[in-house]
């Protein structure tokens, strides 16, 4: 019998909260996508969901792209993004922290878009900020989007104690005790996952300690709660 625990849930809301906190196990929020949300809201929220609820939250894109024109963050636009060791990077990662605490979540989630390549400036920027700030105690989950190699991606993970979020249909976990597997909407092509892939995302979940699983797919709410059930009933 498996002593991997898993927690799957969904991104976001995709169902009303009352249904969600009774069929899965964790929301990845996504509250934080261009800043944080108050301290306060998180609380808020951590008073409404069961004791037993899990929550993991995005980290605001601005740490990684530039502010767009109308975005009202505090400081210097220029000084958000690409990892600049900068007050206002540091304020928007501390922020975030302090609210997933609220939420009592242990993990952030890390999402670097195509644009930001594995260029020798990235991946330095990338390493020196992530081992330099207080993580206070929170995994950090890394999907990263564009041509980064499988050598490439699992020497920052390394380097800089990170996850990396893969779906698990299409790319082998890297090894360690923790995995977060993330499916975006095309990883069912507007249908619910059926048996047969729930059975690969359970196997690919075996020998590791924690995993967490998140939809983000067309149909998020059924696909979490059948791949609860399936996981429950082995």
């Amino acid at each position: 019998m498996s002593t991997t625990r898993f927690r799957v849930g969904t991104v976001g809301f995709p169902a009303a909260k009352k249904k969600l906190f009774t069929d899965i196990d964790i929301v990845e929020v996504q509250d934080a996508l261009t800043s944080p949300p108050k301290t306060a809201t998180g609380l808020k929220l951590r008073q409404e969901a069961p004791s037993n609820f899990s929550f993991s939250v995005l980290v605001p894109r601005h740490l990684v792209v530039p502010v767009q024109a109308g975005t009202t963050l505090k400081g210097e636009p220029e000084r958000y993004g690409g990892f600049l060791r900068s007050q206002e990077n540091e304020r928007l990662w501390t922020r975030t922290a302090e609210y997933a605490r609220g939420l009592g979540a242990d993990t952030l989630v890390l999402v670097t878009p195509a644009e930001f390549t594995p260029t020798t400036a990235n991946c330095d920027a990338m390493r020196s900020f992530l081992t330099s700030v207080d993580r206070a105690g929170l995994t950090i989950a890394w999907e990263m989007h564009g041509p980064w190699s499988e050598d490439q991606s699992a020497r920052i993970a390394q380097d800089a104690s990170l996850v990396v979020a893969v779906d698990p249909l299409h790319d082998e976990p890297l090894p360690g005790p923790r995995a977060y597997f993330r499916f975006g909407p095309f990883a069912a092509m507007g249908s619910r996952i059926g048996i047969y892939n729930l059975e690969r995302i359970a196997k690919a979940g075996e020998g590791f300690d924690d995993v967490i699983c998140v939809f983000a797919t067309d149909r998020a709410y059924d696909d979490a709660r059948n791949l609860r059930k399936m996981i429950a009933g082995h």
